[in-house]
């Protein structure tokens, strides 16, 4: 991709392992599993950031992690919505896009996406001090019409 800005993609995928022969990573009760967190520059091929953790350990954990580059967009899926994590991308000048959590705010007060589409909305998190703008972008897929939401 002929990207000007540093573009990167997070995701994790659990590798499911035998208990019997690894069991320093227990998953569940008759199984093992690690979890591989991966971060892809999408100007190229090859991983910028692999973080291997147990299976148990939740996505947005890998957040804590990563080193932020300033300018870079990091596009991730819903698993990493954590506003105090994502306000660490913001503080250092990076940006983030992520699905946004049906009926969900960050104060945890519901309220319907629809009704903030397209605009730069102010947000505080429970037990968070400080807060952060951001842009809720809603829009329909065709040809379902299936309506998907977007914090950015």
């Amino acid at each position: 991709m002929d990207l000007k800005e540093t573009v990167c993609a997070l995701d994790s995928t659990t590798i499911d392992l035998c208990l019997t022969l690894f069991p320093w990573a227990p998953f569940r009760s008759t199984k093992a599993a690690i979890k591989l967190h991966t971060l892809i520059d999408l100007r190229g091929n090859i991983p910028s950031f692999i973080h291997i953790s147990d299976g148990k350990l939740h996505d947005v954990n890998a957040l804590d992690e990563l080193l932020p580059e300033a300018g870079a967009f990091y596009v991730m899926d819903r698993g990493y919505l954590e506003f105090e994590r994502l306000h660490r991308l913001h503080s250092v000048g990076a940006f983030f896009v992520t699905r946004a959590k049906s009926g969900q705010c960050p104060s945890g007060e519901v309220v319907s996406a629809l009704s903030w589409a397209g605009k730069q909305v102010f947000l505080q998190s429970a037990g968070f001090q400080g807060a952060v703008f951001v842009h809720l972008v809603v829009c329909s897929m065709p040809p379902s019409a299936k309506v998907v939401s977007a914090l950015s």
